[in-house]
C-alpha cells in the first residue's frame, strides 16, 4: 500500500523551492544498486528520519523551479514517518500557493493534520492485517522496501510485534533497529560468462556483513530484453583491503554452509557475519 501526493505550484510567477524546505533536518539519499547512497541528491531521492528510520519517503522534483513535487510513502510504516510525510507537505504548502492531490483527490492544506491522524489509523489496521497473516500476507515472508534497503519480515518477527502492547511502536522499533546498524548490506553484481549469467557477492576483510541465506536477483534488475534477470550461477568473491587484491572465489552455497554457524539472524532471509580477517578468508578458500 502506498500514499501518493502530487503538489503543483499555481500562478504565473513561480517561486523556487529549495531542498531545505523539503528535507529540513531529515536524512536523505539516492538508491543505487538496491541500497541507499546517503547524502546524495537528484531529481528522485529518498528522505527519512535519522532517529526513526522507516520505509523512506520518495520525492520527485521537477526542474530548478520545482513546479511540481510528487511524494510517496509506503504503508505500513512507523507513525513518526507519517508525521514526517505530512510535515513536508505542510512546509511546501506554506512556501507555495499550490494544489495538493492525495491519491488523485484534492486536499485542503488546512486539513493536513486531520488527514495525518486518519492515515495513522489506516496504517495501524494495515499493519495488523499483515502480522496476523491475513489476505495477501497469509503465507511466507513479507518483503518490505525500506529507507536503506530491502527487509524481509518473517513469522518470528510477526509474532514478536504482535505480542507487544503497541504493535506500531514495536514494528517501528524493528524497522529502525535493522537499518541503523553499521553493517555492509550485501547485494550482488552480475556478469555475462560463457556459462550464463553469474551473480557475484563481495565480502571484504574485517567488514561485518548482512548476507542472504539464499542468493537472489534484486527486484527491478532486468536483462537486455527488459525481462527480470535470471542468474545461472552464484559465487562470492573475497577482497582484501590491506593487500588491495581479490583473494579468490567460491560458490555462494558453499560459502553460506561454512559461515552460517558463526552468523546471527538479521531478518527472515539474512544473517550477519562478523568481520573476517584476510587469513580467515584465505582459510575458507583453502577448505573449498
Amino acid at each position: 500500500m502506498s500514499i501518493d501526493i502530487e503538489i503543483t505550484q499555481k500562478g504565473l510567477f513561480k517561486k523556487k523551492l529549495g531542498y531545505k524546505t523539503i528535507i529540513g533536518d531529515l536524512g536523505y539519499g539516492v538508491y543505487e544498486n538496491n541500497r541507499l547512497t546517503e547524502g546524495k541528491l537528484g531529481r528522485d531521492f529518498i528522505v527519512y528520519d535519522k532517529n526513526r528510520i522507516g520505509r523512506g519517503i520518495s520525492i520527485n522534483c521537477y526542474g530548478e523551479e520545482r513546479e511540481k513535487v510528487i511524494m510517496r510513502m509506503l504503508s505500513p510504516t512507523c507513525e513518526e514517518e507519517i508525521d514526517t510525510f505530512y510535515g513536508i507537505i505542510g512546509r511546501i504548502a506554506k512556501a507555495w500557493k499550490c494544489d495538493i492531490l492525495q491519491d488523485g483527490e484534492a486536499v485542503d492544506p488546512n486539513n493536513i493534520g486531520a488527514i495525518c491522524e486518519d492515515m495513522k489509523k489506516a496504517n495501524r489496521g494495515f499493519l495488523r492485517s499483515m502480522i496476523e497473516k491475513s489476505g495477501d500476507f497469509r503465507d511466507g515472508n513479507v518483503t518490505l522496501f525500506s529507507a536503506m534497503w530491502q527487509l524481509d519480515l518473517g513469522d518470528e518477527d510477526k509474532a514478536e510485534i504482535l505480542a507487544a502492547d503497541d504493535i506500531v511502536k514495536a514494528y517501528g522499533d524493528w524497522l529502525h533497529r535493522l537499518q541503523e546498524m553499521d553493517v555492509y548490506y550485501a547485494v550482488p553484481k552480475f556478469y555475462e560468462t560463457d556459462k550464463g549469467i553469474l551473480g557475484m557477492y563481495f565480502i571484504t576483510e574485517d567488514t561485518e556483513s548482512a548476507i542472504p541465506l539464499v542468493p537472489s536477483v534484486p527486484f527491478g534488475i532486468t536483462d537486455g530484453e527488459g525481462k527480470p534477470l535470471k542468474a545461472d550461477n552464484w559465487e562470492v568473491c573475497f577482497y582484501s583491503v590491506t593487500k588491495d587484491e581479490n583473494l579468490g572465489r567460491m560458490s555462494y552455497e558453499k560459502f553460506v554452509e561454512k559461515v552460517r554457524v558463526r552468523g546471527r539472524r538479521y531478518d527472515a532471509s539474512r544473517i550477519i557475519i562478523g568481520g573476517m580477517s584476510s587469513g580467515v578468508l584465505e582459510g575458507l578458500l583453502a577448505e573449498n
